[in-house]
């Protein structure tokens, strides 16, 4: 009776729990009642293997329903073996025993081949999942775009019109190709250039940063004079280059200086180059012969080296290169080498090289009488379809007084074409600012682009003409703007206080950087 009670209370645990537990947990009651079932053969109760035998019928009869076909087949085939074991008679005991070794060594050699598939398998899914964990760190996601490079163009001149720097404007191209490209659209009114100062470097304004050409070997050279946008540089063993400050770019020229009689670093004055570099003029001081204008002219052939010097009691003032010829400002030989008298305006020459010599035309001679000008320097400049001559008297101190606007002329060159011009006195730059040195002066074009920090309409920059100083601070105090409109003066337009006090033998002049 105990043992019937005991099979119909394990007959209602095993059917209720197998139909509420998960698959996974009556595969492993199933597996541990068929472990049951054969200890029970085993051992020598008869009570117990019949308990066993209807619990082992009634997990195969609610397992079979809810298990895989892989666990059912292997349920069956177990089934059929132990259903055999127990109702064959002793005499089959031992051929029994032989099948189940058989079917051990199937088993065996089945799993052999499940674990080698799935080694493959494994192996498979390993290569796969490295080369796509390599793809994976390999692959850089897109980066979310930027809206800055789409800035409309009209805000980047804006932008652009505020930066008087031109170290600003080249960091702003160099952003993104979209802001590069949008610069080159922009009308944008020309940056002040740089200042030339005596101890090598350039000063850039307004903002008062200081740079350094990339020249090789800069302590070897003897001669530093600017040519606009370019720098005419002469060595101690004679060599003469043309070189571009913004790319280091080097030209050599094939000149020979003997003509110059160099002695000491202020003897050029000025050097004036032709766009395709086939004149170069140098006007030097101190010559023996007194042909102060040296022209070399490169051609096939070589070089041809020419003299030119003025007419008798007149020196040589200022040359200029204006529509392909080459203009000289001479002047009467009295006074300061620097200075002109009162005895008249200077006289205007141009020449003309053909076949390897030189032609002279006076332009305009020194008829008309003017008292005031008086200790003016005068300065040859071409603006846009005109050439200028602008005088400024040397003050110096010219901030600690005002000064007048008679302290300052400008004439153009009238009359040019007929052979027979005069000087006629302007009082407007046409929308023009004029940058004026012993070395060097150029004409801007500003027209109503003018802004603060920048280049101004009808402005004249004058650089120090000051002799004996050395220092760089006293040229730039020395320094001056000249408003045509209003007749003021003005220091140049320079945002740091903290002028260098460093020294140099060249003379301050202006450089003009290529544009961005």
């Amino acid at each position: 009776m105990a043992m019937a009670a005991l099979a119909n209370n394990l007959w209602l645990g095993v059917s209720l729990g197998l139909c509420l537990c998960e698959t996974s947990i009556m595969t492993a009651v199933i597996q541990w009642l068929w472990f049951a079932l054969f200890l029970a053969y085993i051992r020598p109760n008869n009570k117990v293997k019949v308990v066993l035998l209807q619990l082992f019928w009634l997990t195969v009869a609610l397992g079979l329903p809810l298990v895989g076909p892989s666990m059912k087949a292997t349920m069956l085939q177990w089934l059929w073996f132990f259903l055999g074991f127990a109702l064959s008679p002793p005499s089959e005991k031992a051929a029994m025993e032989a099948r189940l070794g058989q079917m051990l060594e199937y088993t065996a050699a089945r799993l052999g081949q499940m674990l080698e598939y799935t080694a493959a398998r494994l192996g498979q899914m390993l290569e796969y999942t490295a080369a796509r964990l390599s793809q994976m760190l390999e692959y850089t996601p897109p980066r979310k775009a930027s809206p800055w490079p789409d800035l409309p163009p009209e805000l980047l001149g804006l932008v652009l019109l505020r930066m008087t720097s031109r170290a600003d404007r080249v960091r702003i191209c160099a952003v993104c190709c979209s802001w590069r490209s949008g610069t080159r659209l922009q009308m944008l009114p020309p940056l002040l250039p740089w200042v030339a100062q005596r101890d090598g470097t350039f000063l850039s304004l307004p903002d008062g940063a200081i740079h350094r050409t990339p020249v090789p070997d800069y302590d070897r050279v003897l001669y530093r004079v600017s040519t606009g946008s370019m720098l005419f540089l002469v060595d101690r063993q004679g060599g003469c280059v043309l070189m571009n400050p913004s790319s280091g770019k080097a030209t050599p020229l094939q000149i020979n200086l003997d003509y110059l009689e160099l002695r000491y670093e202020w003897d050029i004055r000025k050097v004036v180059v032709s766009d395709s570099l086939h004149l170069v003029a140098v006007l030097t001081i101190g010559k023996t012969n007194g042909k102060n204008v040296t022209i070399y002219v490169c051609g096939p052939q070589g070089t041809t080296a020419m003299e030119w010097g003025p007419p008798v009691n007149s020196r040589t003032f200022d040359i200029a290169i204006f529509h392909g010829k080459l203009y000289i400002l001479t002047r009467e030989n009295y006074g300061t080498p620097e200075v002109c008298n009162a005895y008249g305006l200077p006289e205007l020459h141009v020449l003309e090289v053909r076949n390897m010599s030189i032609k002279s035309v006076q332009c305009i001679r020194s008829t008309h009488r003017d008292y005031d000008a008086t200790h003016f320097v005068f300065y040859l400049v071409p603006s846009r379809d005109q050439l200028l001559m602008v005088g400024r008297i040397v003050d110096p101190n010219p901030m600690n007084t005002p000064m007048p606007s008679r302290c300052f002329k400008v004439f153009q060159a009238a009359g040019l074409s007929s052979g027979h011009g005069w000087w006629s006195k302007v009082h407007t730059l046409m929308g023009h600012a004029l940058f004026l040195s012993r070395g060097c002066s150029r004409s801007l074009a500003v027209g109503g682009q003018s802004v603060t920090g920048g280049a101004q309409e009808d402005c004249m920059y004058f650089m120090s003409e000051l002799g004996g100083v050395t220092f760089v601070d006293v040229d730039l105090l020395n320094s001056c703007v000249y408003n045509m409109s209003n007749q003021t003066v003005a220091y140049l337009p320079l945002e740091t206080q903290a002028l260098s006090h460093q020294t140099g033998g060249w003379f301050p002049t202006w450089l003009f950087p290529a544009e961005v």
